[in-house]
């Protein structure tokens, strides 16, 4: 289930001693219930938030803005992660991120690497993959983005490590 990624995705972090000095959410639900889960303390922030409905995309403008400004006053010593929308990291990267897969940025908001989850193989060992509807049944609505980077980190990418998901 989502619950148990998002719990995989924190054991992921305490497993590689990633420090984490924030952790910051989108307000909407499924973004809290990630976070929650994966990391425990958390604060959101409305910049967080996806804009992709009509309803919404009226705030694409000043979420970024807001984004970008609250990025430029973070001590850049530090760690922060994002839980947010494919929407957020796409307008912020130009970088189009699957669900769950940590992206990692720095403070320019350039793309260094990524963590990806492998669905494919999530959804045939647990069986969420729905024929009927020919779509995967499991999701988290939420992308991890995080932003200033410490040592740890960055060898984490050059070992390419990835998110294991065996149940």
């Amino acid at each position: 289930s989502g619950k148990e990624q998002s719990k995989k995705i924190g054991d992921f972090f305490k497993k590689n001693q990633i420090p984490i000095d924030l952790v910051i959410s989108s307000e909407w639900c499924r973004c809290k219930e990630t976070t929650s889960i994966a990391f425990k303390n958390f604060e959101t922030k409305n910049f967080l938030n996806s804009f992709y409905s009509a309803k919404f995309a009226k705030n694409r403008k000043s979420q970024m803005k807001n984004l970008k400004k609250y990025v430029d006053n973070w001590n850049k010593n530090k760690n922060l992660v994002f839980v947010t929308h494919y929407v957020v990291i796409l307008e912020a990267l130009n970088y189009a991120p699957n669900s769950g897969e940590i992206v990692i940025a720095d403070t320019n908001f350039k793309k260094i690497g990524n963590i990806k989850v492998d669905y494919w193989k999530l959804c045939h060992q647990k069986e969420l993959w729905d024929k009927r509807k020919n779509k995967l049944t499991l999701s988290i609505e939420a992308i991890l983005l995080i932003i200033n980077l410490r040592k740890k980190i960055k060898i984490l990418l050059r070992k390419r490590k990835k998110i294991n998901f065996h149940f």
